[in-house]
């Protein structure tokens, strides 16, 4: 796209003209983004939501309980962030 030009002349054919999809009005010419659509919006993890138990090592006690609020995937597992709520 680095060769393609930097204004256009009234009249001049845009062949790759689109309404910006998320209904900003703007008419997007050869596919360069607008503000608002520069990033996708990121799509929530499923996890969120979910009610979990936080027990102890085997398991046996319930030391707390709440409901995962954010979720962060790595390459050595997942980190879960929890909203505790008191027994």
């Amino acid at each position: 796209m680095a060769d393609l030009p930097k204004s256009y002349r009234l009249g001049n054919p845009a062949y790759e003209a689109l309404r910006c999809p998320k209904n900003c009005g703007r008419l997007l010419i050869y596919g360069r983004t607008c503000g608002c659509t520069w990033r996708a919006e990121p799509t929530a993890d499923p996890l969120i939501g979910h009610a979990v138990l936080i027990t102890d090592k085997d398991g046996h006690h319930v030391l707390s309980h709440g409901t995962v609020t954010a979720v962060e995937r790595t390459e050595d597992g997942t980190e879960l962030t929890v909203e505790r709520y008191p027994f």
